[in-house]
C-alpha cells in the first residue's frame, strides 16, 4: 500500500476546501440577491 506524501494530501485538502468555500460564497450571493430583490 502506497502512502502519498503529506504535502500532496495537504494540497489536495486545501484545493477541496477552496472549492467548497467558493461554492458557499456563490450560494450566499444568490441568497442575498434574492432577498434584496424582493
Amino acid at each position: 500500500m502506497l502512502i502519498p506524501g503529506s504535502s500532496e494530501t495537504n494540497s489536495l485538502k486545501q484545493q477541496y476546501q477552496l472549492e467548497q468555500v467558493s461554492e458557499i460564497k456563490l450560494r450566499m450571493r444568490e441568497l442575498i440577491g434574492d432577498y434584496k430583490s424582493r
